[in-house]
């Protein structure tokens, strides 16, 4: 998905635009509002992988400290398509150095936080960079060196993530699996460490039966499914629930922006471009005063005021991510112009 390498006075960040590309072959890009599981193990995640996944050959690609990335294929004609990011710790961050100009464009940003390890600067860019776009972060604590080892890996996470989540960001939902009884505390207090709430949505923890093979991926696939729809939900009541064509722009943003600030947390609507940047233009202005002409004494200023103010609103959210957005295209047949479409919103 991502590699991170290191030079004498810094860290690079390098998307070979692999995202983009997933993005861009689904059947409809615009439409469909695919859901990412960032699974974080080794081999208890390689078998998860692909007993839950089994057309999608997952163990083809080499293991990546940041995350490998790619299509469900099973899903690309749904309008939820899985997309699964699949990270293995301790395996090298780097995999395309000598290569990055050989097949496709890749962007390259530099980063601030040079004074970082290695795997801290890996799980920063993966809590501040990859888990905005992450519906859910299924970590198989066995793979990690047992559960208290899982807690302190989950830990490191919430200390590195920067600043405070806003009532109406989202955060992925948090799932960790496990077969061993013993420190089940040491998980359960994962959710009182006083920064789980700005990096995560909430917690689960799944408890597998080692005798139990079949009945175990069972248990897995159901759970993961239903977190999954809750975040799917939570994101479309929020109206964060992003088009695969949405996704793959954000996301290019996003990277630019933590190479230019590091500093800064990723907010998907700053990065969406709203369209109130270009109010001043003179086309928005003169549409506005156009409207007003025809609304002044039809119904009371406050009215209009509520109007316009819904309006802008509405469309400076990223295009389909608004939970009302079918609403506002149905009455787009009512008429072209901005007036037509004004009113549709208030209507809604």
């Amino acid at each position: 998905w991502l590699d991170l390498d290191q030079t004498e006075s810094h860290w690079a960040l390098t998307d070979p635009g692999r995202l983009r590309r997933i993005m861009s072959d689904l059947p409809h890009p615009d439409r469909q509002q695919p859901s990412l599981v960032f699974f974080v193990g080794k081999r208890c995640k390689a078998e998860t992988l692909r007993a839950l996944y089994t057309s999608n050959n997952v163990s083809r690609r080499a293991a990546h400290g940041v995350a490998n990335v790619l299509l469900d294929h099973t899903s690309d004609m749904a309008p939820h398509p899985v997309l699964l990011a699949d990270c293995t710790p301790d395996a090298t961050p780097t995999s395309l150095v000598g290569s990055w100009s050989m097949c496709h464009e890749a962007h390259r940003v530099n980063l601030a936080q040079h004074d970082l390890l290695d795997q801290d600067m890996v799980a920063f860019v993966q809590v501040n960079l990859l888990f905005s776009f992450s519906h859910v972060v299924c970590v198989f604590a066995d793979d990690l060196g047992g559960n208290r080892a899982a807690a302190r890996y989950v830990e490191n996470w919430t200390r590195l993530r920067l600043g405070t989540a806003g009532e109406l960001e989202v955060r992925p939902h948090l799932l960790i699996v496990t077969t061993e009884s013993r420190d089940m505390d040491a998980l359960m207090q994962v959710e009182c460490h006083s920064c789980f709430d700005s990096t995560f949505e909430s917690l689960y923890i799944v408890v597998l039966d080692k005798t139990a093979v079949m009945s175990n991926r069972e248990k897995v696939r159901r759970i993961l499914n239903h977190v999954i729809e809750d975040a799917r939900q939570l994101r479309q009541e929020r109206h964060l629930l992003l088009s695969a064509s949405a996704l793959a722009d954000v996301f290019s943003r996003a990277v630019e922006a933590i190479g230019q600030d590091a500093t800064t947390r990723v907010d998907l609507l700053t990065l969406s471009q709203h369209p109130a940047h270009s109010l001043a233009r003179s086309l928005v202005a003169r549409h506005l005063q156009h409207f007003l002409s025809l609304a002044v004494g039809q119904c009371p200023a406050s009215t209009i005021v509520q109007l316009l103010a819904s309006a802008l609103l509405v469309q400076g959210y990223i295009p389909t991510a608004h939970s009302k957005e079918e609403k506002f295209h149905d009455h787009e047949g009512m008429g072209a112009d901005q007036d037509d479409r004004l009113c549709a919103v208030n209507r809604v």
